[in-house]
């Protein structure tokens, strides 16, 4: 640091800069993410099972863990592509290595099976125990087993118990059944190593569990609250966070004081941030079993929550009537306000079933009658189903104003309804909006948002979309001119056979104009064109090349052919490829 403290400020502005940029960028892709699985998800329903592989991986390449793992039953299970053991556990790997529990479970699983690997026990043992850190109650079982055992592992009875201890904490008062349940589905399934004990053998390890877990969190109890007690509140704090995890659900012979001094160490903490949130939840937990420091606590974090369940707001003011106390019966404005809140919240959630089912309703209706020929009444009647929020009416009720069927042409009208469908992830309302901002007739005019909807639209398989996304970026038309981005679109519709698009492609990379010049590629584009069309004018077009200033047709011919698996490898690199 220099002279007057001015060193360290310069040096940190940077690498907070960087840090920001970093996080703003992860959290992009997350989002991104998360848009590409949800489509994936819709087509994968839909039965389009091609289109769902690729948009899974797409996904994935984002770093969406649920896209690897889908990925990974795709291909176990052959939808899309053909059955492929190992590129399945491939994808689980991938999965699992990300910190996604039910792929680490699978690993587990198939290392110790040898199902479409080989097996490898101690591998086995490695992902059960990601697993079972991870929560998951049968690869803790699985992992006590092996290590109770020695089964393909160094036998290791305590390291074994402490993941049966976090099974019976996780499975409440009905742990043991649970865990025997997990132990005859092991068995019936043929899975992992929970099913190799017998009923006595099973009852003997979780009694020992038991009792030993039984044994530690008295012994927490008395520590934490002990050090408690006496303000001594750092110590306190990670006694108080076992003994609470451990208990959490049903408390037993416990005390629920403890729960009430965790939540007061959450809010009041001094080693880091307060945490209001975690400290109303410890409260709750305390009061629910008549703890009067709970109950307090509740009350005076519920006062100033966001949001509150009705059922909390309820509590919390026969709390606060209970305690009679000054300082609580103040807050009795506040916590009535958000207890209305909730209800309404509430009473508008539980209805949202019940407007979709109205809104199907006049769905069908609208359809029969347009199809009676009562135009005006089939667009009141999307229109009523619309407002209700059924995202197929939005985008009909958009079409009926656009092309004035029913009603007079209100193109401001359509594109309010197409926007409305759009948010909700309409793929046709997308396309549409893009069209409309594109072209400005009756609206505005707003390249920027007809590329952005254009792009949405085509990330959902809109080759059209595609096409056009890949104009606005050859253009400049509401973004910065690039031709590799044009390029990637025209590719991605390209191989959905769109004509005009193959051609731009053969353009683009024989040129060398912001594209880098790939001869194989343009002739492989024109090729595709050539022998999709049996249009004459397009013939023509393509023909009359040859007579272009660069010869290019005559130039192609000179160019070696790309071989089936390199045409194959480039098709396939474009699918995966992301925008």
């Amino acid at each position: 640091m220099g002279l007057f403290g001015f060193g360290k400020k310069k040096k940190e502005a940077p690498l907070k800069a960087a840090s920001e940029k970093c996080e703003a960028e992860l959290k992009r892709d997350a989002a991104e993410g998360d848009l590409l699985l949800t489509e994936a998800e819709a087509a994968d329903r839909g039965g389009d099972y091609g289109q769902a592989l690729w948009l899974y991986r797409c996904a994935a390449k984002f770093g969406n863990m649920s896209a690897m793992y889908r990925c990974a039953v795709m291909y176990e299970m052959g939808k899309g592509t053909a059955k492929d053991p190992a590129q399945a556990f491939d994808w689980y790997e991938k999965a699992a290595l990300t910190g996604y529990a039910p792929a680490q479970m699978v690993c587990g699983d198939k290392r110790y099976k040898g199902d479409g690997v080989d097996r490898d026990p101690a591998d086995a043992l490695f992902w059960y125990g990601l697993a079972a850190d991870n929560g998951i109650a049968q690869a803790q079982l699985d992992y006590a087993v092996m290590c109770a055992r020695g089964d393909g592992v160094a036998m290791d009875r305590a390291r074994g118990m402490q993941q049966l201890e976090k099974a019976i904490i996780r499975g409440g008062e009905n742990a043991a059944g649970r865990l025997k349940a997990l132990a005859a589905q092991d068995r019936a399934e043929g899975k992992g190593p929970g099913g190799l004990l017998d009923e006595a053998e099973l009852d003997g390890l979780i009694n020992e569990a038991e009792q030993s877990l039984k044994s530690k969190r008295t012994q927490w109890y008395h520590d934490a609250m002990s050090l408690y007690r006496a303000k001594k509140y750092n110590e306190a704090s990670p006694l108080l966070m076992q003994l609470c995890d451990s208990v959490d659900g049903y408390w037993g012979e416990y005390p629920a004081d403890a729960w009430a001094a965790k939540g007061w160490l959450y809010e009041n903490r001094k080693d880091a941030a307060p945490d209001p949130d975690k400290a109303y939840h410890c409260y709750r937990a305390a009061a629910r079993y008549g703890d009067r420091d709970g109950k307090a606590g509740m009350a005076r974090l519920a006062a100033r929550r966001d949001e509150l369940s009705a059922e909390d707001g309820r509590a919390t003011l026969a709390y606060v009537k209970e305690l009679n106390d000054s300082k609580l019966n103040a807050l009795v404005p506040a916590l009535e306000e958000r207890l209305a809140k909730a209800q309404a919240r509430e009473q508008y959630e539980a209805g949202a079933e019940q407007r979709e089912k109205e809104a199907r309703a006049l769905f069908t209706q609208a359809e029969v009658a347009g199809r009676a020929g009562d135009q005006a009444r089939k667009l009141e009647l999307f229109r009523r189903a619309a407002e209700l929020g059924n995202a197929a009416a939005q985008y009909n009720c958009g079409l009926m104003y656009e092309i004035g069927r029913g009603t007079e042409k209100d193109r401001a009208k359509a594109l309010y309804w197409y926007e409305k469908a759009a948010r909700q992830g309409d793929r046709d309302a997308q396309f549409s909006c893009g069209a409309m901002y594109n072209s400005g007739r009756e609206t505005e005019e707003d390249p920027a948002k007809a590329l952005y909807w254009y792009e949405h639209a085509a990330r959902q398989g809109s080759v059209t979309a595609m096409f056009n996304s890949g104009n606005m970026y050859s253009k400049g038309r509401g973004t910065a001119m690039d031709k590799n981005m044009a390029l990637l679109w025209y590719e991605k519709a390209g191989i959905h056979d769109h004509l005009k698009a193959q051609i731009n492609c053969g353009l683009l990379l024989y040129l060398n104009e912001g594209v880098e010049q790939d001869f194989p590629k343009s002739r492989f584009w024109f090729q595709k064109a050539i022998m999709l069309t049996d249009d004459e004018a397009t013939l023509k077009y393509l023909d009359d090349m040859a007579n272009h200033e660069v010869g290019l047709l005559m130039a192609l011919r000179e160019i070696p052919v790309m071989t089936n698996e390199e045409a194959a490898a480039y098709v396939e690199e474009i699918r995966d490829r992301i925008l």
